[in-house]
Protein backbone atom coordinates (compact mmCIF):
# COMPACT_ATOMS: atom_id res chain seq x y z
CA UNK A 1 0.00 0.00 0.00
CA UNK A 2 1.68 3.59 -0.78
CA UNK A 3 -0.34 4.99 1.93
CA UNK A 4 1.92 3.93 4.57
CA UNK A 5 4.70 6.09 2.79
CA UNK A 6 2.74 8.74 2.60
CA UNK A 7 3.52 11.27 6.22
CA UNK A 8 0.31 11.78 7.93
CA UNK A 9 1.72 15.78 8.68
CA UNK A 10 2.69 17.81 5.40
CA UNK A 11 3.68 20.71 5.45
CA UNK A 12 3.63 23.10 2.28
CA UNK A 13 5.76 26.54 1.92
CA UNK A 14 4.24 29.46 1.30
CA UNK A 15 3.67 30.27 -2.07
CA UNK A 16 1.85 33.73 -1.93
CA UNK A 17 0.46 35.47 -4.90
CA UNK A 18 0.06 38.88 -5.76
CA UNK A 19 -2.55 41.09 -3.50
CA UNK A 20 -2.44 37.86 -0.71
CA UNK A 21 0.33 39.41 1.42
CA UNK A 22 -2.14 40.56 3.97
CA UNK A 23 -2.74 36.91 4.94
CA UNK A 24 0.71 35.41 4.49
CA UNK A 25 0.68 34.96 8.11
CA UNK A 26 -2.43 32.73 8.39
CA UNK A 27 -1.44 29.03 9.47
CA UNK A 28 -4.20 26.93 8.56
CA UNK A 29 -4.63 22.84 9.56
CA UNK A 30 -6.50 20.59 7.15
CA UNK A 31 -7.54 17.53 9.29
CA UNK A 32 -9.36 14.81 7.03
CA UNK A 33 -8.54 11.16 5.81
CA UNK A 34 -9.33 11.92 2.24
CA UNK A 35 -6.03 12.56 0.91
CA UNK A 36 -8.01 14.45 -2.51
CA UNK A 37 -10.42 16.13 0.16
CA UNK A 38 -6.56 17.45 1.98
CA UNK A 39 -5.10 18.55 -1.54
CA UNK A 40 -8.07 20.44 -2.99
CA UNK A 41 -8.79 22.29 0.11
CA UNK A 42 -4.88 23.04 1.14
CA UNK A 43 -4.22 23.84 -3.06
CA UNK A 44 -7.05 26.61 -2.86
CA UNK A 45 -6.28 28.25 0.38
CA UNK A 46 -2.48 27.97 -0.40
CA UNK A 47 -3.62 30.01 -4.01
CA UNK A 48 -4.96 33.04 -1.51
CA UNK A 49 -1.41 33.20 -0.02
CA UNK A 50 -2.53 30.81 3.03
CA UNK A 51 0.03 28.03 4.80
CA UNK A 52 -0.98 24.84 4.37
CA UNK A 53 -0.31 22.02 6.98
CA UNK A 54 -2.20 19.03 6.54
CA UNK A 55 -3.02 16.01 8.84
CA UNK A 56 -4.32 13.16 8.47
CA UNK A 57 -5.71 11.65 11.53
CA UNK A 58 -6.25 12.74 15.73
CA UNK A 59 -3.10 11.98 16.02
CA UNK A 60 -0.81 13.78 13.60
CA UNK A 61 -3.72 16.93 13.86
CA UNK A 62 -2.82 16.83 17.61
CA UNK A 63 1.48 16.73 17.10
CA UNK A 64 0.64 19.43 14.80
CA UNK A 65 -1.48 21.58 17.06
CA UNK A 66 1.29 21.27 19.49
CA UNK A 67 3.99 22.22 17.55
CA UNK A 68 3.03 25.47 15.96
CA UNK A 69 -0.75 26.25 16.86
CA UNK A 70 -2.32 27.08 13.44
CA UNK A 71 -5.23 29.83 13.05
CA UNK A 72 -8.11 27.80 11.69
CA UNK A 73 -8.02 24.29 11.83
CA UNK A 74 -10.65 22.63 8.96
CA UNK A 75 -11.37 19.26 10.64
CA UNK A 76 -13.18 16.05 9.43
CA UNK A 77 -15.30 14.67 12.21
CA UNK A 78 -14.98 11.10 10.40
CA UNK A 79 -11.18 10.13 11.28
CA UNK A 80 -9.71 6.50 11.12
CA UNK A 81 -8.86 7.27 14.97
CA UNK A 82 -11.95 9.96 15.83
CA UNK A 83 -15.13 9.82 14.92
CA UNK A 84 -16.21 12.39 17.54
CA UNK A 85 -15.53 15.89 18.92
CA UNK A 86 -12.86 14.66 21.11
CA UNK A 87 -10.66 16.67 18.79
CA UNK A 88 -12.45 19.73 19.22
CA UNK A 89 -12.27 18.99 22.66
CA UNK A 90 -8.34 18.48 22.89
CA UNK A 91 -8.30 21.70 20.89
CA UNK A 92 -10.19 23.88 23.02
CA UNK A 93 -7.75 22.61 25.83
CA UNK A 94 -4.89 23.74 24.19
CA UNK A 95 -5.28 26.51 21.71
CA UNK A 96 -8.97 27.85 22.96
CA UNK A 97 -8.79 30.84 20.59
CA UNK A 98 -8.07 29.04 17.47
CA UNK A 99 -11.80 28.65 15.28
CA UNK A 100 -12.37 25.58 14.04
CA UNK A 101 -14.77 24.95 11.01
CA UNK A 102 -15.95 21.18 11.48
CA UNK A 103 -16.30 19.66 7.59
CA UNK A 104 -18.78 16.49 7.14
CA UNK A 105 -21.31 14.19 6.32
CA UNK A 106 -22.25 12.67 8.98
CA UNK A 107 -23.14 15.19 11.20
CA UNK A 108 -26.42 14.15 13.34
CA UNK A 109 -28.19 16.72 14.95
CA UNK A 110 -27.17 16.02 18.32
CA UNK A 111 -22.91 16.60 16.79
CA UNK A 112 -23.69 19.82 15.47
CA UNK A 113 -25.49 20.90 18.65
CA UNK A 114 -22.32 20.29 20.88
CA UNK A 115 -20.35 21.53 17.86
CA UNK A 116 -22.11 24.97 17.98
CA UNK A 117 -21.71 25.09 22.12
CA UNK A 118 -18.25 24.95 21.29
CA UNK A 119 -17.95 27.55 18.94
CA UNK A 120 -17.48 25.53 16.40
CA UNK A 121 -18.73 26.63 12.32
CA UNK A 122 -19.83 23.72 10.65
CA UNK A 123 -19.96 23.01 7.26
CA UNK A 124 -21.64 20.08 5.21
CA UNK A 125 -19.89 17.75 2.84
CA UNK A 126 -19.76 18.05 0.05
CA UNK A 127 -19.08 21.52 0.53
CA UNK A 128 -18.64 24.17 -2.82
CA UNK A 129 -14.86 25.25 -2.49
CA UNK A 130 -16.13 29.29 -2.70
CA UNK A 131 -18.29 28.71 0.19
CA UNK A 132 -15.01 27.53 2.81
CA UNK A 133 -13.19 30.19 1.02
CA UNK A 134 -15.20 32.89 2.29
CA UNK A 135 -15.83 30.81 5.60
CA UNK A 136 -11.76 31.02 6.04
CA UNK A 137 -11.37 34.80 4.91
CA UNK A 138 -14.03 35.78 7.45
CA UNK A 139 -12.57 33.64 9.79
CA UNK A 140 -9.14 34.74 9.73
CA UNK A 141 -9.31 38.27 8.62
CA UNK A 142 -10.41 39.88 11.78
CA UNK A 143 -7.89 37.79 13.82
CA UNK A 144 -4.96 38.99 11.66
CA UNK A 145 -6.23 42.91 11.55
Amino acid sequence: MIEQYIPSVVTYPRDIPNGAEKLASARILVVDDERLVRWAVGETLRSQGYEIVEAADAESARRAILSDAPDLVLLDLRLPDSDDLGLVFFIRAHVPQTPVVLMTAFGTSEILAQAVALGVVTLAKPFDINELTWIVESTVAPRLA
